[in-house]
């Protein structure tokens, strides 16, 4: 629920205070799983995109992260 609430409150945030371009969102299906590979111009890309996708997004990292 907190990342759903988070998630509410910060889109607006964002794209009030960053320029955003999204290109290919229509092609992320509405079910079903699905991998994202984002291109990491910048530490902000796993901030960003999370915000952007309607869906719940989880990110696989080494445990040490």
């Amino acid at each position: 629920m907190l990342y759903w609430l988070l998630k509410v409150i910060l889109t607006p945030v964002l794209f009030a205070g960053y320029r955003i371009t999204v290109e290919g969102r229509r092609n992320i299906p509405q079910h079903g799983p699905v991998i994202l590979a984002m291109n990491h111009r910048s530490f902000m890309d796993s901030i960003f995109v999370p915000l952007i996708v309607r869906r719940r997004v989880t990110f696989v990292a080494k445990a040490e992260y």
